[in-house]
C-alpha cells in the first residue's frame, strides 16, 4: 500500500469513524426510516419518493397530481 493510502486510511480511522461512530450512529434510534447503502440503494428511494408523493397528495387533497411519479407506483 502506498503512503498516500495509508494516510488516507489513517485519517478515516482517526477522524472519520470516530465523528459517524460519534453522531451518526447514535441519532439512528431517532430516525423514522433508515435507507440501508443511502444514495446506492435505489429500491429504498424510489419507495421513499412513492410514499412521499402520496403522502403529499394526501395532504393537498389532490389525487391527480400534475408533478412527475416515480417509475413504478405498483408498490401502494
Amino acid at each position: 500500500m502506498d503512503t498516500y493510502s495509508l494516510q488516507l486510511l489513517s485519517g478515516y480511522r482517526v477522524q472519520t469513524r470516530f465523528m459517524h461512530e460519534a453522531f451518526i450512529e447514535p441519532s439512528k434510534k431517532y430516525a423514522d426510516i433508515i435507507i440501508p447503502e443511502g444514495g446506492h440503494n435505489e429500491v429504498g428511494i424510489n419507495l421513499l419518493t412513492i410514499l412521499t408523493e402520496k403522502h403529499l397528495r394526501e395532504a393537498s387533497g389532490s389525487h391527480h397530481p400534475n408533478t412527475k411519479r416515480a417509475a413504478d407506483h405498483s408498490l401502494i
